[in-house]
């Protein structure tokens, strides 16, 4: 007899949801505005519910409830929803907005024209001001934004799962671990704990100072988030070349999981367009290929003109 497929969609799972949306929402538009990405917040959430359900003597979380809650998070909480209003009142008030008279042509239902919110001295999204814009970006995501992503998901389920039955290793490890976490096999938690313990030791190096530089009053950076840039040390060499190491490990990790001869495809497009492909624009093909570009320019502004 077939066993019945459970449904990860219980209260349990909202629950977790809905703290990931209200609680750590505001750590992860700090943790993009600092480091650019933020990875790991919902297995914290998970490790959070675990606990509680065994303290509390309930039946602990089944991998389909772990699953969703870690799909769920990604979207509550990783969607940059509102770090796009902090985006939105920094433009409105940037010295490049007044320079281009473009200022007075922002309207209010994009950002609020309260000159306080635009020169950021009201730093606060719990703003009466930021109604209409908060509304109307939010009724065009129901209305439009999932909309899509839930025919396009579909249409690339049907696709690439059922028609063509291709490999996703990046989601069999999710699965994997969904499963470690609910079943609490004692060797696989044991290897999963080590590295949760070398990850958090790792980001507490990595992030502690910009919570403790504002705090002692003196700016401290350990370690380059979110890469080490070489760039502009190596631009004798090979001017325009995006010479970077990343300093995030989750970076890394994606490597060991996706198999070799994609990595090895992705290293030498990588060689070829960054490095190789902007040495002979900035050599022989200047002008017309970055003429912005000059000495000194960091790997960002390098990338970002490299299109």
């Amino acid at each position: 007899m077939m066993e019945s497929e459970k449904s990860g969609l219980t209260f349990r799972s909202i629950l977790a949801i809905a703290f990931a949306a209200t609680i750590l929402m505001p750590v992860t538009i700090w943790m993009q505005l600092v480091g650019g990405q933020a990875a790991g917040l919902g297995f914290t959430t998970i490790l959070l519910f675990i606990f509680i359900t065994k303290y509390f003597g309930r039946s602990p979380l089944t991998p389909q409830e772990i699953i969703l809650i870690n799909i769920g998070i990604g979207i509550a909480a990783y969607v940059p929803f509102f770090a796009t209003f902090i985006n939105r009142a920094y433009f409105a008030g940037s010295p490049e907005a007044y320079m281009f008279g473009i200022t007075k042509f922002i309207p209010s239902w994009w950002v609020p024209e309260n000159p306080l919110i635009r020169s950021q001295a009201i730093r606060t999204l719990l703003h009466a001001d930021w109604v209409l814009p908060m509304a109307i970006a939010l009724l065009t995501s129901v209305a439009l934004y999932l909309p899509i992503q839930l025919l396009l998901g579909y249409i690339a389920y049907q696709t690439y799962v059922v028609e063509e039955n291709l490999m996703f290793p990046l989601a069999k490890a999710e699965a994997e671990t969904a499963i470690t976490l609910g079943e609490s096999e004692p060797r696989k938690t044991r290897f999963m704990l080590i590295g949760f313990i070398i990850t958090f030791s790792y980001s507490l190096i990595v992030y502690g100072p910009y919570i403790l530089g504002p705090v002692i009053g003196v700016p401290v950076s350990a370690i380059p988030v979110p890469f080490a840039d070489f760039t502009s040390r190596i631009e004798h060499l090979l001017p325009g070349a995006l010479i970077g190491v990343a300093t995030d490990p989750f970076t890394f990790f994606n490597g060991f999981i996706i198999p070799g001869k994609s990595v090895l495809c992705m290293i030498i497009g990588s060689i070829t367009i960054w490095i190789i492909g902007n040495v002979i624009g900035i050599t022989y093909f200047k002008s017309d290929f970055l003429p912005e570009w000059t000495s000194g320019f960091s790997l960002a502004l390098t990338y970002q003109r490299s299109f």
